[in-house]
């Protein structure tokens, strides 16, 4: 699948994914409204695409999953997910189903809002990708021991950075069962090492 844009069009109601793109080159994505879906809103794999200016809510699992490059040889996917506005998602699975799911060498977020988030909000793995001017507002309310952004257990993920993204109310928003208080804004967990945060506001 290439070269085709998807534009200012309306997809709702579905059994499974809301879009679901695999092996795809040089597609657009753009003023889209995807929502009512039992998996992701959207599902892409592929390279040299961008989702942008998109609305995206009540997922049944992902917001957006993306996945590209290739982590042996280090190329890039030049995947860019940009403007879109994710909220309720993770309707029917709550944890490790984010507003933006990402498996990628080069890829760009930016300038998301991202919405109500029970677990996660971006979370994923992968080398040389940039993440910046996010807006992520309750996240991480019906669990412990998470981030909004979140990811782990890997010594060879170089060459992220995540800037200039506000992170607001990463908070219970009810008494949980468990007595511990764990979220946070950003989770490098298990030993995660190697990426680079700064200048980030947490409100």
């Amino acid at each position: 699948l290439q070269y085709l844009s998807f534009v200012n069009m309306t997809m709702s109601i579905s059994k499974g994914d809301g879009m679901h793109l695999k092996n795809a080159n040089n597609i657009i994505i753009q003023g889209c409204t995807v929502s009512n879906t039992v998996g992701a809103c959207i599902y892409f794999q592929g390279e040299n695409s961008t989702i942008s200016t998109t609305t995206i809510h009540g997922c049944g699992t992902y917001g957006i999953e993306i996945t590209g490059g290739n982590i042996k040889t280090l190329k890039g996917s030049d995947l860019h997910v940009v403007k879109n506005s994710i909220s309720n998602f993770s309707r029917l699975i709550r944890t490790y189903r984010p507003g933006v799911g990402f498996d990628c060498v080069g890829c760009y977020i930016g300038y998301n809002s991202i919405h109500r988030a029970p677990h996660t909000a971006i979370q994923g793995g992968g080398n040389n990708n940039v993440f910046e001017y996010n807006s992520i507002l309750e996240a991480s309310y019906e669990c412990t021991d998470t981030g909004s952004f979140y990811v782990g257990r890997s010594w060879s993920q170089r060459g992220n950075i995540v800037r200039f993204n506000t992170f607001n109310k990463i908070r219970p928003l009810e008494k949980l069962a468990q007595k511990s208080c764990s979220q946070n804004a950003f989770y490098l967990d298990d030993q995660m090492s190697g990426w680079e945060f700064y200048g980030n506001t947490i409100i």
